[in-house]
C-alpha cells in the first residue's frame, strides 16, 4: 500500500503553497498602452512564452482534503486486516477524482481478498489514470509492478468459462460484475462460486480451481419463459423432434398408401375375375361352368378377406402417418421453420366436398 505518510507531506505542501509556486511564474506583464499598432502585433511572441505556464498550472492535480481523510481510513482498515473496508474507502476516493495511486491501492486491496480478476483490472487502470504531483507516477508504477507480482504468485489456477448464453455477465465469489468472454482466468486454488446473470434469469455454479490444470466450466442461463412456451424444449430440441416426426410420419404415410393400394388391387382383381367366370356361366350354362363359378366364389371370398385386411392395416398406418405430420405441423414446425434447416417444407391436411363425393385433401410445400 502507498504509505500514509505521503499524505502527511501533502498537507504540508498544501498549507504552504507559496513554497510550491514562486511568484515569478504567475506574474503577468502589464498591458502596454495602445500607442502603436505595431507593438500590439508583436505581442503574440510574448504570449507564447506565458501560455505553457497556464497549461502547466491546469495539469497540476492534488488530493482533496476529503480524499486524504478517506485514504487514512483505508490505510487503518488495511493495517487491521479489513481489506474489504479499505477497498470501499479507496472507491469513495475515486468518486471525487481518479488518480493512479488510488487504483494501485484498490488493486492491492483486491489482491489481499483473493479477487484476482478485479486486482489485475485495477492495476491496469492505474497505468493510464492521471497522477498527482505529490506522488510521482514512476513511484506508483513501481508499486504496481510489486502488486502484480503478488497477484501472479497468489492466482495460479487457470479457469475457462464456456459462455453458452449470449450477453451474460459474471461475478466470481461476489466480486465485481464483468462480461463473460471465454478468456482464461487465473484464480486462487480452491472452491469458487460463479454467478451468471442475463436479462431473463440467472444461474449459480460452483467449481474447483486447480494449479496446473485448466478447468473448463460450462455456464448457461436458461430462459424458462421461452422454454415453457416451447413445451419444455429448446429450439434445437424442437427442430430435432420435428425432423423425427416428419421422417416417421412420411414413412408411415407412404407405407400405409402402399399397403392400402395392395389391398385395393387384390380386391379389384378378385372381383373382376369372379365377374368374368359368372358371365361365362350365364352365357354357357352347364354343370362345368356352374362348378367353376362355385370354386371362383370361394376363392374370391378368401382374396377379399385378405384385401380387406390389407385395406384396414394400410388405412391404420396411413392415419398414423398423417397424425404425426399434423402434430409436427401444429406443434413443432411453426417455431422451427424460420430458424432450422430441418423444417424445410410444410404439410396441410383439409377436408373437401364435391358433387362426386367427399374426402381429405393433402397439400405439400417443399
Amino acid at each position: 500500500m502507498l504509505k500514509k505518510f505521503v499524505f502527511t507531506l501533502l498537507i504540508m505542501v498544501i498549507a504552504t503553497p507559496c513554497m510550491a509556486k514562486p511568484k515569478s511564474k504567475t506574474k503577468t506583464t502589464p498591458t502596454p498602452p495602445p500607442v502603436e499598432e505595431t507593438a500590439v502585433t508583436e505581442k503574440p511572441v510574448e504570449e507564447k512564452v506565458t501560455e505553457p505556464v497556464v497549461q502547466e498550472e491546469q495539469k497540476t492535480i492534488t488530493f482533496t482534503s476529503e480524499q486524504i481523510m478517506l485514504n487514512n481510513r483505508a490505510v487503518d482498515a488495511s493495517n487491521n486486516g479489513n481489506f474489504k473496508d479499505a477497498e470501499l474507502f479507496y472507491k469513495s476516493m475515486l468518486r471525487i477524482a481518479e488518480f493512479d495511486a488510488i487504483w494501485a491501492n484498490i488493486g492491492s486491496a483486491y489482491s489481499r481478498q483473493g479477487r484476482c480478476i478485479e486486482a489485475r483490472r485495477a492495476l491496469d487502470k492505474a497505468e493510464t489514470a492521471p497522477s498527482v504531483v505529490e506522488i510521482p507516477h514512476e513511484f506508483v508504477m513501481t508499486k504496481v509492478a510489486q502488486y502484480r507480482a503478488e497477484v501472479d504468485e497468489l492466482c495460479t489456477a487457470p479457469v475457462v468459462l464456456q459462455c453458452l448464453t449470449p450477453g451474460m455477465t459474471i461475478m466470481i465469489d461476489g466480486g465485481d460484475e464483468f462480461e463473460c468472454n471465454g478468456d482464461t482466468m487465473y484464480l486462487t486454488p480452491g472452491a469458487h462460486a460463479i454467478y451468471a446473470h442475463t436479462s431473463f434469469g440467472f444461474s449459480n455454479i460452483r467449481t474447483e480451481a486447480k494449479v496446473g490444470t485448466t478447468v473448463t466450466v460450462p455456464v448457461e442461463v436458461i430462459n424458462y419463459e421461452e422454454l415453457a412456451a416451447n413445451g419444455g424444449l429448446t429450439p434445437e430440441e424442437k427442430a430435432k423432434r420435428s425432423l423425427i416426426f416428419k421422417t416417421v410420419g412420411w414413412t408411415l404415410f407412404g407405407l400405409g398408401v402402399g399397403v392400402a393400394a395392395g389391398g385395393g388391387a387384390v380386391m379389384g382383381v378378385s372381383y373382376f375375375d369372379y365377374q368374368d367366370t359368372l358371365q361365362k356361366q350365364k352365357d354357357e350354362p352347364s354343370s362345368t361352368t356352374y362348378e367353376a363359378v362355385s370354386e371362383k366364389h370361394d376363392d374370391t371370398s378368401k382374396k377379399l378377406t385378405i384385401a380387406y385386411s390389407l385395406l384396414g392395416v394400410g388405412g391404420a398406418v396411413l392415419a398414423t402417418g398423417i397424425t404425426l405430420l399434423i402434430i409436427d405441423a401444429v406443434k413443432y414446425a411453426p417455431s422451427t421453420s424460420t430458424s432450422s434447416s430441418y423444417a424445410s417444407h410444410n404439410f396441410m391436411l383439409a377436408p373437401y366436398v364435391s358433387a362426386e363425393g367427399g374426402g381429405m385433401g393433402l397439400s405439400f410445400e417443399f
